[in-house]
Parts: structure tokens; C-alpha cells; sequence
């Protein structure tokens, strides 16, 4: 992603720049490096906006306010949740408007909106859509079930996620599913030797690879 901004800008590609700094905040929200999250969405988000590119600028929009609710910034990231969910609507729902539903459900804490979001974007998975869709809800959509101890719902979404990675499994999609498994068995029964060991293995592969977003909720459990 450095290498694509720096080649995009040498040879005077806005447009290639553009979508180096609209990829890097992804893995800077996932390794809990939101404030470079927040450097690159204020460079790119005035190219997006400059160049009518509505697409991208709603995925920026999202790993932005992830950030700033990240960072306490919550009433900012639900308006900037808010102009990505119009962008979605005015474009192709399939190209991101589940995930981006999914990232609403984990920011707003209106019930009724936030079960409005989650179902509409289920639908809306049912019916197909590409594929980051799919990574990006249930990642979102376990966070979210997760935060109102909706277990089995948390479950259900993580069984999804297996179910559509099952031919092609991949690490990062593993973790999240192995992940809210391991806090749903703590939410529900508290710590035994079996949730003792994958929280542990789960904070050992989070640390080894970066991630640190997800993070605080294994360390919690395990501070009891």
C-alpha cells in the first residue's frame, strides 16, 4: 500500500493514490493504529470527495469512523456512519452496503436502528453480494452481539462466517470466529480450563500479528 501511494504519486496517478489511502486504514483499524487511520482518511477523504469517487469514499468513510469511535469520538463517527450509509444507497448496495450496515450496528446504540441495520444487511447478503461484504458484516456483526451480550446471535454470525470461508479458510477470518466463540463461552459460563486456553492462544496470535483492536475484550475476560 506505501509502494502503490508512492509509485501512484511519482507518476502523477490521483486516482491510484487514492486507493492506497483508502486500503492502508483498514489494517491500521484491525492492529489498533487509529491514529493513522485518522492521517490517511484526512489526505484521502478530500481526494475521494474531489474526484465524485462515491465508492471509495464511502469505504473510507467507514474505516474512518470506526476510528473515531475507536478513539471516544462517537457522535463524529455516527454522522460520518450516516453519509456513507446515503452514499451506499446512491450507488450499488452490493458493493459494500451490508458491511457498512454492520458498522452502524456496532456504533449506534438505538436499539431499533441498530436491529434495523443488522437485518436489512442479511437480507441484502442473502440475495449476494462481493465478497468483502461478507468478512466485513459478520466481523462487525459478531462485534456488535458481542457488545449487547447477544450470544446467540454472536454464534449464529460466526457459524455464518465459517460456513462461507469453509473452502477457502484464512487466518485473519479464523481468529474472528474463533474469537467470539471463546467470549461467547466466557459471557455465558465464565472461565474453565478449555476458555482459559484459547483466550490465551487467541491474545498470543492477536499479538504476534498486530492485532490489536481486538485486544481489550480477551484481556478483560482474562483479568477475571
Amino acid at each position: 500500500m506505501d509502494a502503490c501511494i508512492d509509485v501512484s504519486r511519482a507518476v502523477h496517478d490521483e486516482h491510484g493514490e487514492m486507493i492506497g489511502y483508502q486500503a492502508r486504514p483498514a489494517v491500521y483499524v484491525d492492529a489498533g493504529r487509529f491514529d493513522l487511520a485518522l492521517a490517511d482518511a484526512l489526505v484521502g477523504v478530500p481526494m475521494a470527495r474531489r474526484m465524485g469517487a462515491k465508492r471509495y469514499l464511502s469505504l473510507f468513510l467507514v474505516h474512518y469512523a470506526h476510528a473515531l469511535h475507536a478513539t471516544g469520538r462517537e457522535a463524529e463517527a455516527r454522522e460520518l456512519m450516516a453519509e456513507c450509509l446515503a452514499l451506499r444507497r446512491e450507488t450499488s448496495e452490493q458493493f459494500y452496503l451490508p458491511a457498512a450496515l454492520a458498522g452502524f450496528a456496532c456504533q449506534t446504540r438505538d436499539a431499533t436502528e441498530r436491529e434495523g441495520a443488522l437485518t436489512e444487511a442479511e437480507s441484502l447478503l442473502a440475495k449476494g453480494c462481493v465478497s468483502h461484504n461478507y468478512y466485513w458484516f459478520y466481523r462487525d456483526g459478531m462485534e456488535s452481539a458481542l457488545d449487547w451480550r447477544e450470544w446467540d446471535r454472536a454464534l449464529r454470525y460466526a457459524d455464518a462466517l465459517a460456513a462461507y470461508t469453509a473452502e477457502e479458510p484464512a487466518p485473519l477470518s479464523d481468529f474472528w470466529i474463533a474469537r467470539c466463540r471463546a467470549l461467547v463461552a466466557f459471557g455465558r459460563d465464565g472461565i474453565g480450563p478449555d476458555v482459559l486456553l484459547e483466550l490465551h492462544r487467541l491474545c498470543d496470535f492477536a499479538r504476534a500479528h498486530a492485532l490489536r483492536a481486538y485486544l481489550s475484550a480477551l484481556d478483560a475476560a482474562l483479568a477475571t
